[in-house]
């Protein structure tokens, strides 16, 4: 089957923990891939360990950003979500991190994040299922 060139997916993925980014990446990338063939579109999942190398590869074109709320370094998501806007104007940034604050939660929101899903057991399956709402939304 020929892929729809004009539909491309791109996700890029900064957590700190390599342990962590390369199980939400395989997750997702075997989540995307069912959806990318059902739907005929493309799909790209890029993911860095730190805020530097994000920061310096970061493209206007990514559609949504996961993005661990504690980077290390005394570096947040907080710390990074200007930037992001300024870099990517209409990237979708969803925080992924293990505080369940919910002063932490409002100030990810009120900074520009558009959901905050807490590291638990069901982590991987929420992501996916904000990437498969996204996909619904803008690639019907």
């Amino acid at each position: 089957m020929k892929k729809n060139s004009s539909k491309k997916l791109k996700i890029t993925v900064l957590e700190d923990s390599s342990f962590y980014n390369k199980i939400i990446c395989k997750k997702l990338s075997h989540y995307i891939k069912i959806l990318a063939d059902a739907k005929d579109f493309k799909y790209d999942i890029e993911s860095y360990a730190h805020f530097d190398d994000f920061l310096r590869n970061l493209k206007p074109d990514v559609n949504i950003i996961f993005l661990d709320y504690y980077l290390g370094e005394g570096i947040t998501a907080i710390d990074v979500m200007n930037v992001i806007h300024k870099q990517c104007t209409n990237c979708k940034i969803v925080i992924i991190s293990q505080s369940s604050n919910p002063s932490t939660v409002e100030k990810t929101i009120d900074n520009g994040a558009v959901a905050y899903i807490y590291k638990d057991k069901d982590a991987l399956e929420k992501s996916c299922y904000f990437v498969e709402e996204f996909i619904n939304i803008n690639f019907s």
